[in-house]
């Protein structure tokens, strides 16, 4: 099996923290949300990794290099036009199936088994409050009927989140090939929802694959809450002498914690420096300063400086910045 994930665009909406650091490698809960996605591929019979770049394709490339054992692959993706765009680009390099495709901004807690063993095609879907965010798929029966890209009037509440498990290969290529040769939809690009309901009309089978443990890290608020998600699970910090850390927390072997109040819900990443500080649910990321602050609900981007503030604050990542 090979895995395709995405991982080329520029993140807008999370802007500033990707000014300087593509998305994928944001941090949350004392790693990158690509480090955790990568995590919960252990173990999977994976012949080839493939991403797809573009935006700082560099760290990408190099970051992926350091923590994957696994045979791996980047195709550029030279301009935005769609997640249909980019997955076709990767085509040519899978020549049987299955084929997997995870979305490379997102988190997934998820049990591997009975996806690998379904016979038929899947796709992740989950109840959402913003359906309009997402693709959307339309049920009857149990089965995907109807898919749409980010409608504004959406016929459900089933977003699709990924994976995407496709059997049938060759009728995905062909679908995907002629989806880009024509016209692009919405916003110039080319879904792969589009193409995924041209398999449907020609009589593919996809059944949902319900998600619970999909983690959205689409904007700061969500990245926020999914680091809660995953603190909670963690073991209680080491403490730290003349500093009071209330768990669930993360904080890195290398950082520096000085005359602080931390927690719940905070993650400092390797080589922060946090003084004379009090934090509460927030993310302070690789070689980040924090100090003389009281911060909630904020987001320190990596070798960013935050002195002397109040409040809830979203600092992007320095031109410079390091990702661990």
């Amino acid at each position: 099996m090979k895995v395709v994930i995405p991982v080329a665009g520029e993140g807008t909406r999370m802007r500033p923290l990707t000014d300087f650091v593509p998305k994928p490698l944001l941090e949350v809960a004392g790693d990158t949300i690509l480090g955790h996605l990568l995590r919960g591929l252990k173990g999977l019979p994976i012949e080839e990794l493939i991403f797809v770049v573009g935006f700082k394709k560099e760290m990408i490339i190099d970051y992926v290099r350091t923590r994957v054992k696994t045979k791996v692959r980047f195709v550029e993706q030279e301009r935005p036009a769609g997640l249909g765009y980019a997955i076709n680009l990767t085509l040519p390099h899978v020549e049987r199936g299955p084929l997997l495709i995870l979305l490379g901004d997102t988190i997934l807690e998820l049990d591997w088994k009975p996806v690998l063993q379904a016979k038929e095609n899947l796709l992740g879907l989950k109840e959402v409050t913003e359906p309009q965010r997402f693709g959307v798929a339309e049920l009857q029966d149990g089965r995907i009927i109807g898919l749409e890209e980010k409608p504004e009037k959406p016929k459900s509440n089933s977003a699709i989140v990924g994976p995407y498990f496709i059997r049938e290969l060759e009728l995905f290529k062909e679908c995907l090939a002629e989806l880009v040769a024509g016209p692009p939809g919405k916003n110039g690009e080319w879904q792969i929802t589009d193409g995924l309901l041209k398999m449907i009309k020609r009589g593919s089978v996809f059944q949902p694959l319900w998600i619970d443990g999909w983690f959205d890290c689409g904007k700061p608020e969500t990245l926020l809450e999914t680091n809660r998600h995953l603190l909670s699970h963690l073991r209680e910090v080491s403490p730290r002498p003349g500093s009071t850390i209330t768990p669930p927390c993360f904080v890195a072997p290398s950082a520096v914690v000085e005359s602080s109040t931390i927690g719940p819900f905070v993650s400092i990443g390797e080589r922060a420096a946090v003084r004379l500080s009090t934090l509460r649910n927030s993310i302070v990321s690789a070689g980040a300063r924090v100090a003389n602050a009281v911060l909630e609900d904020s987001v320190v981007g990596a070798g960013a400086t935050v002195t002397g503030r109040n409040g809830r604050v979203t600092v992007g990542a320095s031109a410079g910045a390091g990702v661990s």
